[in-house]
């Protein structure tokens, strides 16, 4: 089984298909999102893992908007805790970096702790766990990787300060994705995009459908929800399990 990840060995990608499909999953890497759902899209990659929402930055829309326009499904989901760790090359101080490194959403979820070093330049790259590797291969001592402690361990950093998100609960959840319907369906999870949404359309389409119904009375409808927003088209996504639809 082939499962296509965004990133490369160590990275918060590669830990959830290792945890969703085991040790031994054959993991093909990808650095953007665009390649990883074409390859799923392509059946070069048996099942995709995707990052979908986190709990500070939200829902990630452009990630719905791939599985939509490449009619994939989403046919499972994991949860994770994202603890951002500091990295350097073996031996170098804090006081000697110039620069920070990683993804982008890593630079922002860990923007208070970064505040306190207003001399280290911020460097966004496409892949947490592939900086720690640049670092390592290359000896880099100015610069440091914000990445998982799978990484560190991975390439041999060491790491200088532990945990330096902003808000500790940070979670992110990942979707499963795959070309193919799975047999199961209450696994499967469906998304309606409201083209012209009024007011008040979200709670009317709930209450008509029943394996949601109960869910709109007991739960905070977001935590129901995958996404619940507005896409740049002006248009309403929503999305959960829709068995009756």
């Amino acid at each position: 089984m082939k499962i296509g990840i965004q990133g490369i060995r160590g990275s918060y990608h590669d830990k959830v298909a290792k945890c969703y499909f085991g040790d031994s999953v054959s993991v093909q890497e990808f650095l953007s999102f665009d390649d990883l759902a074409i390859s799923v899209s392509n059946n070069d990659s048996d099942f995709g893992v995707m990052a979908i929402e986190n709990s500070i930055a939200g829902s990630i829309i452009p990630n719905y908007a791939l599985i939509d326009t490449l009619n994939l499904n989403i046919v499972g989901e994991y949860f994770i805790n994202i603890n951002h760790q500091l990295m350097v090359f073996p031996g170098t101080k804090i006081e000697d970096l110039k620069f920070v490194s990683s993804h982008p959403m890593a630079l922002l979820q860990c923007k208070k702790f970064l505040r306190r070093y207003p001399h280290i330049t911020l460097v966004e790259e496409k892949d947490t766990a592939d900086v720690a590797k640049q670092i390592s291969e290359n000896k880099i001592k100015d610069t440091a990787a914000i990445a998982s402690f799978e990484a560190a361990k991975i390439f041999g950093l060491e790491i200088i300060s532990s945990n330096i998100q902003t808000i500790k609960n940070n979670e992110t959840r990942f979707v499963i994705i795959s070309k193919e319907l799975l047999k199961n369906k209450n696994t499967q999870k469906k998304e309606i995009v409201i083209t012209n949404p009024w007011p008040g359309c979200m709670k009317k389409i709930i209450g008509e459908t029943s394996s949601w119904k109960n869910y709109w009375y007991k739960n905070n409808i977001f935590k129901l929800f995958d996404t619940a927003e507005y896409d740049n088209n002006k248009n309403l996504i929503i999305h959960g399990r829709l068995d009756d639809v």
